[in-house]
């Protein structure tokens, strides 16, 4: 598979994306260039949106760990919804990225979820009692969970129902793997 990578903005700042989850759906819509102007003002610097559907790219000197809870409190008190959001540095997307373990297929979509430590055994508990569609696979890969469901199918499948679990939303959120290649691309 092709390494997407890109140079780091300085030495003191680390390109990242966060991740948001429900964003655009069940009534919580936001335009990706108002959710750019959040992340400036709450101190992000080449703040870029990919896609739709809540991936943002930007700098930080921050680790990720300190800037999730300044851009989900920036989000909600802004949008007035309660957000949560994910937080990856280029390093790790780049990671997630690489170890797909999937073969691209015109008939299938692959995910990768992001999310909370040991979430992986969460949603690997939840794909091996869910009843799988044909071809339908998941894996766990070091610490990262992949899913490969046919095109279609992503919201009827069985496990595609645990994207809309309330008890997990501040757990995962899910992106195609063609949306990483996108974020590559752009940071």
């Amino acid at each position: 598979m092709k390494k997407i990578s890109a140079s780091s903005d300085s030495a003191s700042s680390l390109r990242f994306c966060a991740f948001l989850r429900g964003v655009n759906v069940k009534g919580t819509a936001m335009k990706m260039a108002e959710v750019c102007t959040v992340f400036e003002k709450a101190g992000m610097e080449k703040v870029s949106a990919v896609l739709a559907s809540g991936n943002i790219v930007f700098s930080s000197g921050k680790t990720a760990e300190e800037l999730r809870p300044v851009l989900e409190k920036a989000m909600a008190e802004h949008f007035r919804y309660e957000a949560f959001l994910f937080v990856k540095d280029q390093s790790e997307i780049e990671t997630i990225f690489r170890l797909n373990p999937f073969e691209i297929h015109p008939e299938f979509h692959i995910y990768a979820f992001v999310g909370i430590g040991g979430i992986e055994k969460i949603l690997a508990e939840v794909f091996e009692k869910s009843v799988k569609a044909a071809g339908e696979e998941g894996r766990v890969v070091e610490n990262h969970f992949y899913w490969r469901v046919s095109k279609g199918s992503t919201l009827d499948s069985d496990f595609g129902k645990i994207l809309g679990r309330k008890n997990l939303k501040d757990a995962f959120t899910s992106r195609n793997l063609n949306t990483f290649e996108k974020v590559l691309k752009k940071m």
